[in-house]
């Protein structure tokens, strides 16, 4: 089958109206792709500034953690240099204060507490006191 044979202009102008429309659609699609992938960068730029924000926020966690351990590590390290100045780890393990010495052999040897407290200058409450702490203790002094 033979093309019809028009003017010449007329087969310029279709091919010329084809092309045009041609480079319409793919200037339209690149804009339209160029469009969205200007979107995802500035998508992806938020959510970048949001776990930049969140990883400064870690660190200062981080180094109020670390602080805290530095801190706690220290205070582990006095403890055992207190123990080993102890009294009792030097062999030297210290009693009550001698009145309380007193005070459990004059209760043995049933002087009333009034006169206890007395002679010790001890109040009377604190002597009954020591007095239940010693039967709780299981030393009935």
């Amino acid at each position: 089958m033979a093309l019809p044979t028009y003017p010449l202009t007329i087969w310029t102008f279709i091919i010329s109206a084809t092309l045009l429309c041609t480079l319409t659609f793919f200037c339209a699609y690149w804009y339209l792709q160029n469009k969205k992938k200007e979107n995802t960068i500035l998508e992806l730029q938020r959510e970048l500034q949001i776990v930049q924000h969140k990883i400064t926020i870690l660190n200062r966690e981080g180094k109020k953690k670390e602080k805290f351990i530095q801190s706690l590590s220290e205070a582990e390290v006095t403890n055992r240099f207190q123990a080993l100045r102890s009294p009792r780890n030097a062999g030297f393990i210290p009693g009550p204060p001698e009145r309380y010495r007193y005070l459990s052999a004059m209760i043995k040897a049933g002087i009333p507490v009034q006169d206890i407290a007395d002679i010790l200058d001890i109040p009377p409450m604190e002597i009954d006191q020591l007095i239940t702490l010693a039967k709780i203790a299981g030393n009935n002094k």
